[in-house]
């Protein structure tokens, strides 16, 4: 059997019974409802029961999907009467005495908070909360939650507090405990501000470190690279003054040589158009079918004649040429590029052939 509070509680008529929605949250606080036993000892006009509430509420446009009842008592009203209407239903008990002095109410009204607006499948019902009054403890609960959870400032909280509830909070505890809350976010979010910036710093100055022993490596590897490319280019320009007696042909710009083949099967050609203007004599089927061998013999006399070779001069100077590139490349200081260029100039030299003029 549920206990009946046989007294209504002091100064519960002095208020009215709800507000108005906090804005840019879901919290709607007012006052607890009473139950019929009590509400016999006010007026019709200051009644407020649980199913007034639910009228209230649709009045407002909304629908409450959690009731977190603070009083310290159970006595007020049955919380059947609004888990019977599908409304979830939490208790927290906040005694009006010692109440800032512990954490545990704030933590459990954290929970409850979250919990409720991670499961809900509706996300537009709204969240009551009521003391006894609506004012002080639910007003207190509800600022901390938006100060150390949605990030407002004390006075903001205040402020939106009062518009939506028509009350401010009237002990000076409560509120000076708010302002506490308020630096101590502030105070925190600040040595997480510096903390990281101290990790980046931290990091950046390992960035550096890192590089400069890169660099430190890198400098006399590519020093002695570079000397041994400037070493081979003054041994391949020494070597070239021994060869301006006579100029070396350019391969791109001689005719390549007549393949025998070609010279055979063109004389034959000529020798086959006399023999048929002297005679008048009309092509067989086995005439068509030499001419079409000799176009054979001359595609493959094509194909030989496509052969270049270079001189020991022209490959000189053409691994001369890409030495100096090499040394332009490394005196640009690009690593990735260093690299690139001294694995294609080591590549040459291995295969022994030149890769022809390299464009400038």
């Amino acid at each position: 059997m549920v206990r009946v509070c046989r007294v209504v509680p002091k100064e519960w008529t002095k208020y009215e019974p709800l507000g108005k929605v906090i804005p840019r949250t879901r919290f709607l606080v007012f006052k607890t409802p009473l139950n019929e036993r009590l509400l016999t000892k006010v007026k019709p006009e200051e009644r407020f029961t649980v199913t007034d509430l639910m009228w209230k509420v649709a009045e407002l446009g909304g629908r409450l999907g959690c009731v977190i009842d603070l009083t310290d008592t159970d006595r007020y009203y049955d919380k059947k009467d609004v888990e019977g209407l599908c409304i979830q239903y939490t208790k927290i008990n906040c005694p009006g005495r010692g109440f800032i002095e512990s954490e545990d109410h704030v933590e459990d009204f954290f929970q409850s908070v979250e919990d409720f607006l991670q499961n809900a499948e509706d996300a537009e019902c709204l969240i009551g909360v009521h003391c006894t009054h609506g004012v002080n403890r639910g007003g207190y609960l509800v600022c901390r939650f938006l100060i150390e959870k949605y990030g407002w400032s004390s006075h903001e909280a205040l402020s939106a507090f009062e518009e939506a509830r028509g009350y401010p909070i009237s002990n000076a505890s409560y509120i000076q405990a708010l302002h506490r809350a308020a630096t101590r976010r502030i105070n925190d979010s600040g040595s997480d501000e510096e903390a990281i910036r101290r990790k980046k710093k931290k990091a950046k100055r390992k960035r550096e470190r890192r590089e400069h022993d890169e660099s430190k490596h890198l400098e006399p590897m590519m020093q002695q690279f570079i000397g041994k490319i400037e070493q081979q280019a003054q041994v391949m320009e020494s070597n070239s003054v021994y060869d301006t007696t006579a100029p070396v042909p350019s391969p791109y710009l001689e005719e390549p040589p007549t393949h025998w083949a070609y010279q055979h099967t063109k004389r034959h050609r000529v020798e086959e158009k006399i023999d048929t203007a002297d005679e008048h004599v009309e092509y067989t089927e086995e005439a068509e079918e030499g001419e079409y061998m000799d176009d054979e013999e001359d595609e493959a006399g094509a194909e030989g004649s496509e052969e270049v070779t270079y001189s020991k001069s022209q490959k000189r100077r053409h691994r001369k040429q890409r030495m100096m590139n090499m040394l332009h490349v490394m005196k640009g200081g690009s690593f990735h590029k260093i690299q690139e260029a001294r694995e294609e100039y080591f590549r040459d030299f291995t295969d022994g052939k030149p890769a022809g003029p390299q464009p400038q």
